[in-house]
């Protein structure tokens, strides 16, 4: 069974003339263990359509082709598309390999699962995209821990985040695996994560304007040392006086030297609502 390590993934750069670019948070899964329990978890089937969002060197995409029915592999990289074509995936019928950056391939649909190590600098392009793009398919991400923590954390967590509240919003996020740096190469700073995100039919709260609840929340967690108060009336977010945003905050049944982290999704959404009614009227 085909299967990277440091020694192989080596020989394949000497033969190609491959370096990895730091700059495109290129590491590459080197431990069979944690590649078994990622296609455990993933767990494609004969009738799967798959895509693979930076396919590396196929350490998952050959098992993954060999137990699903197709597997779209987006790699941006087009020294790596190439190795795969002529190297690595020569004469895997059912795999193909697109060369594009994974924001400009329009995939949101026909796809049973979505897979991906998704480089850091990359991860919340990626992650807005599918989340917002209409797509359902349950998608498997390996992320770096600490973003992990972020995307899974709930109100009163030191990781609570706007970006908690954002894939809240959205979708169900599972922590699924850790995996130490040691499994990949060239080895990272920090471990990674690797999570399952299922988008929920409906949004988990009800909101009158999407993109005031977003901008209340960004606003909120922009300045998350200061009360919810100081950090949304201080940048001007929402038009009222401060007594009036004290005002709405205790209809929702919290004090005004609350701060942004400890205010749940449902808490955001209960002020976004009223103060969306207040501009529905005019700001009366």
């Amino acid at each position: 069974m085909y299967m990277l390590t440091k020694k192989i993934l080596i020989n394949i750069w000497n033969r190609h003339g491959f370096r990895a670019k730091k700059r495109l948070g290129q590491n590459f899964l080197i431990d069979r263990n944690i590649r078994d329990k990622i296609i455990r978890l993933v767990d494609p089937g004969p009738g799967d359509d798959i895509l693979e969002i930076g396919p590396g060197f196929g350490e998952l995409t050959i098992i993954l082709a060999e137990m699903a029915r197709k597997v779209v592999a987006c790699e941006k990289d087009r020294k790596i598309t190439r190795i795969l074509r002529e190297d690595i995936l020569a004469g895997v019928e059912n795999v193909e390999i697109v060369d594009k950056d994974i924001l400009c391939y329009d995939s949101q649909d026909g796809f049973d699962k979505i897979v991906g190590n998704l480089p850091y600098y990359i991860t919340t392009p990626i992650i807005e995209k599918y989340l917002t793009c209409g797509c359902h398919a349950p998608m498997f991400f390996m992320v770096q821990r600490e973003y992990g923590a972020r995307l899974t954390a709930s109100a009163g967590d030191k990781d609570y985040s706007s970006l908690s509240c954002f894939a809240g919003f959205y979708s169900n996020v599972t922590k699924l695996l850790l995996v130490k740096k040691g499994c990949f190469f060239p080895e990272p700073k920090v471990d990674s994560i690797f999570i399952r995100i299922d988008i929920t039919e409906t949004p988990k709260v009800s909101v009158r304007d999407k993109d005031l609840f977003f901008r209340i929340v960004r606003g909120a967690f922009g300045q998350r040392r200061k009360t919810i108060v100081s950090s949304l009336y201080g940048q001007g977010i929402v038009k009222m006086s401060k007594a009036e945003l004290i005002t709405a905050i205790e209809r929702i049944g919290l004090g005004s030297k609350r701060r942004p982290e400890e205010l749940s999704i449902h808490n955001f959404a209960e002020l976004a609502n009223i103060l969306a009614e207040r501009e529905d009227k005019g700001g009366r």
